[in-house]
């Protein structure tokens, strides 16, 4: 592939992006969750062109899993990072549908019982959500906060949906 290529999808939470770099890696999100709102001049500047086609399976497999269905994206390399982010989100990816772990949970996983705060860090960083299932991660006293932002940031209902999705009780 000789430029990247972006994809929109209308999902349940909003106008979600999938992007093939050049390089062949992988990164998904939020639109809203983009510099200027993930306009669509800033995406063509940015993400290079819209390709519909790109990736079927992948969007496929994003969609079914936010609306609570059990995917593997097992196919989808790790982004890149540091070695500690990428053990984290490798760790992230087992945490199966239905099921949530805490910060510090990960950080044990991962033999760095008190890196929580670090673990959170991973989590704001991760390139491909949904993915690498960031909502899945909470904090050891409730939901937790969500895209970099605390418990009652503007993007936690992103994150109570997808749980409620997954049949999770978000009270936790």
């Amino acid at each position: 592939m000789s430029d990247s290529r972006h994809r929109i999808l209308a999902s349940p939470t909003g106008d979600f992006y999938v992007r093939r770099l050049e390089e062949g890696q992988v990164e998904t999100g939020w639109c809203s969750m983009l510099e200027h709102g993930g306009s669509s001049e800033w995406r063509a500047r940015h993400f290079g062109p819209t390709d519909e086609t790109l990736l079927p399976s992948l969007c496929d497999r994003i969609l079914r899993s936010m609306a609570g269905e059990q995917v593997n994206f097992d196919d989808i390399d790790l982004p890149r990072g540091t070695a500690f982010q990428r053990a984290i989100w490798r760790e992230t990816r087992r945490i199966r549908l239905g099921l949530v772990r805490t910060y510090g949970d990960l950080a044990a996983a991962v033999g760095r019982p008190t890196a929580a705060r670090a673990v959170g860090q991973a989590m704001r960083r991760n390139p491909q959500p949904i993915v690498t299932p960031c909502h899945r991660v909470v904090s050891a006293s409730g939901p937790g906060g969500f895209g970099g932002h605390g418990a009652d940031g503007r993007w936690s209902k992103i994150k109570a949906t997808l749980l409620e999705a997954e049949a999770v009780d978000t009270r936790i």
